[in-house]
């Protein structure tokens, strides 16, 4: 029963969000664990995934913005364990010559060149700061779409409608700055 009331919760909560978004599609509902909420958001597709917690998982909000995207690139934050890791050898990153940018966060990519270009944005190192400031825990470029994910949150906070359309906003700005690498 409770978990009926917990979906109940965010499926209310993806039904004000989908107003904003052109052909929204809710998937999930009272019985499904994995509540979605897809559509159109400034003519690009967009999916936003809450999956529950697990035995060794935290829940987790996965925002995707999808595009074409010539380069690979994985962002961290960088903690203890990825700077040893750095120093023995067994994880390589780029740099972006940003010395406060390149300390705070742990960048791998499959093309330096174009990540560093990207990279090189002010605005997209922005948008990027911002989402891992505000508790995002990784911003993931891949072939088909940008995926920011956020472990722990919270429905009455992080998925307040404003929050929701800058995050979405600020996922399509960055969609742009793709497209000119």
């Amino acid at each position: 029963m409770l978990k009926k009331i917990i979906n109940k919760n965010k499926f209310e909560i993806f039904e004000k969000i989908a107003v904003r978004i052109d052909h929204a599609k809710i998937k999930g509902g009272l019985f499904n664990l994995v509540p979605q909420l897809s559509g159109i958001y400034q003519q690009r597709k967009i999916k936003i995934i809450l999956l529950p917690a697990g035995r060794n998982n935290p829940a987790t909000l996965d925002v995707y913005c999808y595009l074409n995207c010539p380069f690979k690139l994985s962002i961290y934050h960088e903690g203890k364990i990825l700077r040893i890791l750095k120093k023995i050898g067994f994880y390589r990153e780029i740099e972006t010559g940003d010395m406060e940018f390149d300390k705070k966060y742990f960048i791998r990519t499959n093309n330096g060149m174009a990540a560093r270009n990207f990279l090189m944005d002010y605005k997209s190192k922005k948008i990027i700061d911002s989402f891992m400031s505000s508790g995002f825990n990784t911003v993931c470029f891949r072939k088909k779409h940008i995926n920011i994910k956020k472990q722990n949150y919270s429905l009455d906070e992080d998925l307040k409608l404003d929050k929701v359309l800058d995050l979405l906003e600020k996922l399509n700005v960055l969609s742009g700055k793709v497209n000119y690498c």
